[in-house]
């Protein structure tokens, strides 16, 4: 048996992708035989709690030094270290970087544990919105140097490394230099309840949310940041509506730039729902119930957006972003191109989203139906949780490899 540690940031977890990815790598462990637990920093209560959650039991740890457990986890794991005994059955994941100081402490406190790091972004991807030549060109730059030289001294520490896509499994290899016999790939997973020829309860899914008949619903799921691409698609839909004003877009996820978006969209604005922070039982209601589903993004590791869209069997604008072209194709969605050579890649892409948008509009229910069924072939056979289960615990039964970092 081994004993598996999930380490988690409560507070960023309960809105991102890292929440999602934990709540799917805690069902993969479900039944496994193996003991399973979470280590919750930052969490809501004002106290150090241990409580079980049915099986899982979960170490809750109050909010202190700001909040900055990353960098002051000597004092955190030090109080773990009266709890957990150190054993090479012990595998600790952590999901949150950088965090080098914190892997160096964990290293130092749990010599015999294993430490397995899980790369869900890194320290250039929103700066260089995912332009993965630039790194050659800037990384002279003083402070994406030092960002960098951290990053890889966190990769040096672990004895294995999670790449959620090839792109980045192999960025990894060429560009940071570490040794492949750590690295593995295992795409992000999530179990999906179908929903073709459930027509009855879209319509009255639709009703319930004021949906008219007529409306059709272009859906973008996530963070409001600008690696999102979410200004080009609010310049994009503008230009959209124009042309049809039967078009509804929903932007859901938390808002904190309400005036700077809606001076992007003067005359479509009574057309586009924020729904705001909304919980995961009401984003699955927009998903079903969406016509379209929106991927912006200039830069992503494995998104749980695009996975769930491709589970939803939805029609899909994807761009050919960073890490998006091992997820989207021709095959199953229509590509947004994003030319970073030109003088204004942010201009390119809007109108990149408004042309596949108006194209798929276009397009006769024989062609529709081939992307959708091709969207939920590939969630079939890559994205089902069944797959990211089967590659965790086969992962988890190997043996640990010391390495001389």
């Amino acid at each position: 048996m081994k004993h598996i540690y999930i380490v988690d940031e409560h507070q960023s977890s309960k809105q991102n992708g890292i929440g999602t990815y934990i709540r799917q790598l805690l069902k993969c462990f479900e039944d496994s035989g193996h003991d399973v637990n979470l280590l919750s920093f930052n969490s809501d209560v004002k106290e150090f709690q241990i409580l079980m959650t049915g099986t899982i039991r979960v170490f809750h740890i109050p909010i202190c030094m700001k909040g900055n457990f990353l960098n002051h986890g000597a004092l955190s794991l030090a109080m773990l270290k009266l709890y957990i005994e150190d054993s090479i059955d012990n595998i600790f994941f952590v999901n949150h970087f950088p965090c080098s100081l914190f892997l160096k402490n964990l290293r130092k406190l749990f010599t015999y544990s294993r430490l397995i790091f899980v790369v869900h972004d890194q320290c250039w991807c929103a700066s260089l919105l995912g332009d993965s030549d630039a790194l050659q060109t800037v990384k002279r730059q003083s402070h994406l140097q030092r960002s960098l030289r951290e990053e890889r001294k966190g990769y040096m520490i672990v004895d294995d490394i999670i790449a959620l896509s090839y792109t980045t499994y192999n960025l990894l290899k060429s560009f940071y230099h570490i040794p492949t016999n750590k690295l593995h790939i295992i795409p992000n997973g999530i179990s999906i309840r179908q929903v073709e020829n459930c027509d009855t309860e879209k319509r009255q899914l639709r009703k319930d949310l004021g949906i008219a008949e007529y409306d059709i619903i272009l859906l973008y799921a996530g963070r409001m940041a600008q690696s999102k691409g979410v200004i080009e698609l609010l310049q994009a839909f503008e230009l959209l509506w124009k042309e049809n004003t039967n078009l509804r877009l929903v932007m859901a996820g938390q808002v904190f730039e309400l005036e700077r978006f809606t001076k992007q969209t003067p005359k479509s604005l009574s057309h586009i729902v924020y729904t705001g922070l909304i919980s995961q039982e009401q984003l699955q209601k927009w998903y079903m119930v969406a016509d379209i589903g929106i991927l912006p993004s200039y830069t992503e590791q494995c998104s749980y957006t695009g996975i769930e869209m491709l589970g939803y069997g939805k029609l899909i604008i994807a761009t050919d972003g960073h890490n998006l072209k091992d997820m989207f194709n021709n095959e199953n969605s229509i590509i947004a191109h994003i030319d970073r050579q030109a003088l204004n890649p942010q201009q390119g892409l809007a109108q990149q989203i408004y042309i596949g948008v108006s194209n798929l509009l276009s397009m006769n229910e024989e062609a529709k139906h081939k992307l959708r069924n091709n969207a939920l072939n590939q969630y079939n056979q890559l994205y089902a949780l069944k797959h990211m289960r089967k590659a965790y615990l086969q992962l988890t039964e190997k043996e640990r490899r010391r390495y001389n970092n």
